[in-house]
């Protein structure tokens, strides 16, 4: 207080009301200090980007690199700790300049922080659309014979339908949010691996990025009725912290067109501080046919009740019938497991390498699965304020007699067997011909769609093999203490290799060609992601918080599928393309890129109020010029357990809303006329190809409106989450 206060105080007549002013504002500024600290987790690590917020007051910052933070409040406050993966910690000041916090780990989903779109954190209270966390521990509890974490998730997310192939060990799943929604066949969720998006096309299809394939028709021919591998089924299970799911556009937006269908965002484990840790898991599971259709047992072959050698058909005269000729087609699953993992480090340099090992028997007879994983993730204070995340894995894989699919596949030709077929005749699925001295298929009807099921598994052959790369590199600078930068290049690269050894003599199209059939794809995919992120965050003014990202990314994608079929072979059973009596070739070529602009911001008005607003803008080159396309997203949350008065019982209730734009590119090669090279007479024939070429194509969109809300009652012990979405795709 100034003297010409104090003078103008006096000559006013009011001493006494000035001293008495003097000596509260004099009390209120000796109650406000500096309080600093650091936070640890349970290891002594340092938790940086702890959100420390005083409680039922505005103000909060985040702790630094070394875990410290220094916060100005009033004397009798109470600070408020929120991270991923750890409880809400809470510290009075009375007292104390100075605090030292240990927040411990969760084991469950009530995380207040979770990881979103783009490796962003974000307060989950604060969120403005539908999301879901499962723990790794989750995914691992009973584990997937076929080691596809997807069909882990089944049952467990709400909204969620996973759809496994039903191929055995390592075979495709599709994984739908909210229903399908695009026009072009693709309603596969994206798959997004520590903020990267990997690609999660089946192998029998040639294209990339996540899209339906417009060369469907030509690529599946290379294995039909087959199912192939996906991205999903290369994640190592034993690698997975958490698996965060983005149920609608709203929560995806950021991800662009591969996210129209919603986002599975995995983060996996990474190096902790301290000693290094050896950890290993084993397992052991037997895997059994459950459900089997039910059959009549008191007719044999025949039609009409008249017995008949070659009927297809059981119902002929009542006869001696065989209850288990169908069960016993099929044998025990078995799945060994073997995973080991070393982390450890400093607060400088934190390191994580694992390996995994999955050997897997199907329940069809002779089909197999090994996998190998090899992961590598290193983290690195390069310089102050500078780190490195980087990660390296590596997966060999080899299925062996791939079962064949849909109502003509393996199964339904045992389903089908005569109910008077006993298990000794089954067995004998051929017979040689004195002549050629050559196997012929021995099957209790004439059939071109179906064959004794032993012949298919031992002399119709698919082996699958895939070799895939997966690399991150990341560079984060710390600007200020309120800004920072990240770059990162991310690389996806596989090679697989199927092959298909079809016997002289099969009867089944299109697989019945003289001395037999031999197929080899070989399917060449590369994904390349590069972008920046610039992430900020400031008070406007003391009830009023401002948090931002801007950035930037270049997509690619680059591949192709090259198939070469022996339509025939010169010298019987003899599976090599030197024999082929006709050879054709095909190849099927795949490139596309995506350039990118998105931004985010997100106003705090007390912790009460959180208005979320996002933008992104795609250039696409599967697109006519222009090329791009955007869509805008905004959402309104407010937490009404802090706004209202409610019973203690009551720990959260919020209720949300958002309104979202999404769009969705086109398949490459769409804009033009395509024509297909076929090898005959002279020097060949082109020929026009059966889908119309679009010249002015425009990208799906998809609007979404969704409004939900969240409550959690004694202490998280009880929750509700009700969302109502609709979407319309255009």
């Amino acid at each position: 207080m100034t003297n010409k206060f104090r003078l103008k105080v006096a000559v006013q007549g009011i001493a006494i009301w000035g001293i008495c002013s003097l000596i509260c504002l004099t009390g209120y500024a000796q109650n406000q200090k500096m309080v600093t600290g650091r936070v640890t987790n349970a290891a002594s690590e340092p938790l940086e980007g702890t959100t420390v917020h005083i409680k039922n007051q505005s103000g909060n910052t985040l702790t630094d690199k070394d875990g410290g933070f220094t916060i100005k409040v009033a004397g009798d406050a109470v600070l408020e700790f929120t991270r991923v993966g750890y409880l809400t910690t809470s510290r009075p000041v009375a007292g104390k300049t100075s605090i030292e916090v240990v927040m411990q780990e969760t084991t469950g989903e009530m995380s207040t922080v979770i990881v979103t779109a783009l490796g962003i954190k974000r307060d989950k209270r604060s969120l403005t659309y539908a999301t879901q966390e499962i723990a790794g521990s989750e995914i691992n509890r009973v584990k997937d014979p076929g080691g596809n974490i997807i069909n882990s998730l089944s049952g467990k997310v709400a909204n969620l339908v996973v759809t496994p192939a039903g191929s055995g060990p390592g075979g495709a799943s599709k994984v739908v949010l909210r229903g399908n929604r695009s026009i072009n066949g693709n309603n596969n969720a994206l798959i997004v691996v520590d903020g990267v998006p990997i690609d999660n096309t089946m192998s029998t299809e040639a294209g990339g990025g996540g899209s339906a394939n417009t060369f469907a028709t030509q690529s599946k021919s290379i294995s039909s009725g087959y199912s192939g591998m996906d991205g999903a089924s290369s994640i190592n299970p034993e690698d997975i912290e958490s698996i965060t799911v983005l149920k609608g556009p709203a929560a995806a937006a950021l991800y662009g067109s591969r996210a129209a269908n919603g986002a599975l965002v995995i983060t996996t484990k990474s190096g902790k501080m301290g000693k290094m840790r050896i950890n290993y898991n084993g397992g052991f599971s037997i895997d059994q046919p459950y459900m089997l259709m039910k059959f009549q047992n008191s007719y044999g072959r025949g039609n009409g009740g008249e017995y008949s050698s070659r009927a297809g058909a059981s119902w002929g005269a009542p006869k001696t019938t065989y209850k288990d000729n169908v069960s016993s087609f099929f044998q025990n699953g078995v799945l060994i497991s073997n995973a080991i993992d070393i982390s450890g480090g400093t607060d400088k340099l934190k390191g994580y390498a694992s390996y995994a090992n999955n050997s897997t028997t199907g329940i069809i007879p002779k089909n197999k699965l090994n996998r190998d994983n090899l992961n590598l993730r290193l983290w690195a204070e390069i310089l102050p304020k500078l780190t490195l995340d980087t990660k390296l894995s590596y997966l060999h894989q080899n299925i062996s007699h791939l079962p064949r699919l849909g109502d003509q596949g393996i199964n339904n030709e045992a389903y089908i067997m005569p109910r008077d077929l006993s298990i000794d005749s089954l067995n004998l699925f051929e017979t040689i011909d004195p002549n050629t001295g050559l196997p012929s298929p021995l099957y209790w009807t004439n059939s071109s769609t179906f064959a004794n099921p032993y012949w298919e598994v031992n002399r119709m052959v698919v082996n699958q093999q895939r070799d895939r790369i997966m690399m991150m590199t990341a560079l984060k600078y710390e600007l200020t203490d309120w800004l920072s930068l990240q770059a990162r290049y991310s690389l996806d690269k596989y090679d697989d290799q199927i092959t298909g050894s079809y016997y002289n003599n099969t009867v089944i199209n299109p697989f019945n060609t003289p001395g037999g059939l031999y197929k080899i794809s070989d399917i060449h995919h590369w994904e390349r992601n590069m972008d920046l992120l610039l992430t900020g965050h400031n008070a406007l003014n003391p009830d009023l918080n401002l948090t931002y990202n801007i950035g930037a990314s270049v997509l690619n994608i680059e591949g192709g599928n090259i198939t070469s079929i022996a339509n025939g072979l010169s010298v019987p059973n003899n599976f090599d393309l030197n024999f082929a009596s006709s050879l054709a070739v095909t190849h099927v070529p795949i490139k596309k890129e995506i350039q990118s602009v998105y931004g985010n911001i997100q106003l705090d008005y007390k912790k009460l109020l959180y208005l979320d607003a996002s933008l992104r803008n795609d250039w696409a080159s599967t697109l006519p010029p222009p090329y791009r396309y955007s869509y805008p997203s905004i959402g309104l949350t407010a937490i009404v357990s802090d706004i209202l008065k409610l019973p203690a019982w009551v720990t959260l209730g919020k209720i949300r809303g958002a309104i979202t734009n999404v769009g969705n590119d086109a398949n490459p090669y769409m804009l033009n006329q395509r024509y297909i090279y076929s090898q005959g007479a002279g020097k060949g024939f082109i020929s026009r190809d059966g889908t119309k070429s679009i010249a002015d194509l425009k990208p799906e969109q998809t609007h979404s409106i969704e409004i939900g809300t969240n409550w959690q009652f004694f202490g998280n012990r009880l929750g509700i989450d009700a969302t109502y979405y609709k979407n319309n795709t255009k």
